[in-house]
């Protein structure tokens, strides 16, 4: 039987610091793993091309001077994947501080740790399921096999479509990490840095509208000499209000009459006898698309999709951060890929392309603010909240589980 230590005795003191030296040698072990990786990306995968040039042939593979050899790269790629795979066992050591097992999950799959203070903030699953179902949705998985059907195996291409701030950039990361159509490595008519058929974006670039674009534009990144049918989008929505919010922060090519204090400001506040909407503006790759309020954007541009019929597969950013796993496998498959059994959640910066861990900022960061009921409305006036009840696209809210929240009380 097990002795309890008697008061004043130092074995209980001593315990508590075995564990603790463990904990520590284990974070640092974790550091450094986190500076090999951060070597072999800056060496390997910032070398591939991001886009195409005017005339839309194919950039070649931009390879720094000591990678030119395929072989070493290809070594270099196992390696880091070796090195993932064992920091991942090092951080399945970690304490998640009773964080519910369903985020501990993400976050384990994004090798990521936290402390006790960052635990705190993450959301309840309860409060996840209150605002986006159990479920993740995906629509269009019935063009799946049509699409296979009609499109040979060399030439299948996917890769993500959506507005701005709804997280296509996260999309494609995670596709090509975790991706593989391995007959696209024998295409002749698309090359991809990894030759997996993962693309950056549509032919026709992932954020213009899919009526005035599709077949009418070439991207200038990754769009030339691409058969546009022969790429099937995974087209990424997010939920209204939440959009919204996000374009406050980072408005792209959007512009409305809007202030840091006074956002989404959907409503003219100098009018009060009645409301009046502030028109918005979007420039696109053709023209510039006029909206008679900033929700009338998310309306106009997602309906595009819906009244068109070709293949493809529309779900949710917010599937996409709570159940990336079985989304990215779902998308991976529709296209006949081949998806990883080893799954790791990393995203890179858009803006720099340069390797970060999500934990470090975005995943953390998105996990709390998209996962707290009460940082949905952030902004929004009771007008702002009383015009998009009336004039938010009640099929959309629907199509995707978006529950429109309460009215003010006053």
């Amino acid at each position: 039987m097990a002795r309890v230590p008697r008061s004043g005795s130092s074995a209980a003191p001593k315990q508590h610091n075995d564990g603790l030296y463990r904990l520590t040698g284990t974070f640092v072990a974790l550091a450094i793993l986190d500076l090999v990786l951060l070597w072999i990306y800056m060496h390997v995968t910032i070398a591939e091309p991001v886009r195409q040039n005017s005339s839309g042939a194919e950039a070649s593979l931009l390879h720094l001077s000591d990678w030119r050899d395929v072989e070493k790269k290809t070594k270099a790629l196992r390696d880091w994947k070796k090195i993932a795979s064992e920091k991942k066992s090092l951080v399945k050591e970690t304490s998640y501080y009773n964080v519910d097992d369903r985020i501990a999950k993400i976050l384990e799959s994004a090798m990521t740790q936290i402390d006790e203070e960052t635990a705190a903030k993450l959301p309840k699953w309860q409060d996840i399921v209150s605002m986006y179902g159990e479920k993740p949705i995906i629509h269009g998985l019935e063009t799946c096999e049509p699409y296979r059907e009609t499109v040979p195996p060399e030439n299948r291409m996917t890769g993500p479509a959506g507005l701005f701030n709804t997280g296509t950039n996260l999309l494609f990361q995670l596709m090509k990490e975790n991706c593989d159509i391995k007959e696209a490595k024998h295409s002749t008519s698309h090359h991809e840095p990894r030759e997996n058929g993962i693309r950056y974006q549509p032919p026709w670039g992932k954020h213009n509208p899919p009526k005035t674009h599709r077949f009418k534009n070439v991207a200038q990144a990754w769009g030339g000499g691409i058969k546009q049918d022969d790429f099937l989008p995974i087209v990424l929505i997010k939920d209204p209000y939440s959009w919204m919010g996000s374009e406050c922060r980072h408005k792209y090519f959007a512009n409305w009459d809007h202030s840091e204090g006074n956002c989404p400001n959907l409503v003219d506040k100098n009018i009060l006898e009645e409301d009046v909407p502030v028109p918005a503006t979007v420039k696109y790759a053709i023209g510039e698309g006029e909206y008679t309020s900033l929700l009338d954007v998310w309306n106009v541009w997602y309906n595009e999709y819906e009244e068109l019929s070709f293949p493809m597969l529309q779900t949710r950013f917010e599937d996409l951060l709570f159940h990336g796993e079985e989304v990215l496998k779902i998308a991976c498959e529709c296209v006949g890929g081949v998806f990883t059994d080893d799954f790791v959640y990393i995203e890179r910066n858009a803006k720099e392309d340069l390797p970060i861990h999500t934990g470090a900022n975005g995943l953390v960061e998105s996990l709390v603010q998209y996962g707290d009921p009460s940082k949905r409305l952030t902004g929004f006036t009771d007008r702002d909240r009383y015009y998009a009840s009336k004039n938010l696209d009640s099929q959309l809210m629907e199509k995707f589980g978006y529950n429109p929240p309460p009215l003010p009380t006053s």
